[in-house]
């Protein structure tokens, strides 16, 4: 699609594995660690923006998909589920920002994939780029539902 109406439609990568849609011609990515990490994000747009391809590539292999390999490899658990919910839930917490409960009709990651899940933060180097501070809201006052 891209390639076809590239030229006439801005598209936006939603589901980046590395700079595949850059690469092709997307013209924007979406990154959910801006969340948490938001000069990672600003970093991977840099290099993007810029062609830099390869460069992106390798920071998210060191970043993101090399230790999340040796967890895996080494008997952790990965991951399952959507982006949404649950997971994203498990990866926000473990980066530093309290997500609160599930919603209803979702349940939390069990707990051998959270740990795992930590293990491979820990590892990853990628809490170097968590500008997130959860102190924010303390001293606010509590909301009732």
């Amino acid at each position: 699609m891209i390639r076809l109406l590239g030229d006439r439609i801005n598209f936006f990568d939603n589901n980046r594995i590395f700079t595949h849609g850059a690469r092709v011609g997307s013209k924007g990515f979406t990154d959910f660690l801006g969340n948490v990490a938001p000069r990672l994000s600003l970093k991977k747009w840099e290099l993007v923006s810029q062609g830099r391809f390869n460069e992106c590539d390798e920071l998210e292999l060191r970043l993101e998909f090399d230790p999340a390999a040796m967890e895996v490899g080494l008997g952790g658990v990965p991951a399952g589920g959507m982006g949404e919910g649950p997971v994203a839930r498990m990866i926000l917490t473990a980066l530093g920002m309290n997500t609160g409960p599930p919603f209803p009709a979702q349940a939390s990651q069990p707990v051998t994939v959270v740990e795992s899940y930590e293990r491979f933060v820990q590892a990853s180097g990628i809490l170097q780029w968590v500008d997130w501070d959860q102190a924010i809201f303390n001293g606010l006052p509590a909301t009732k539902h």
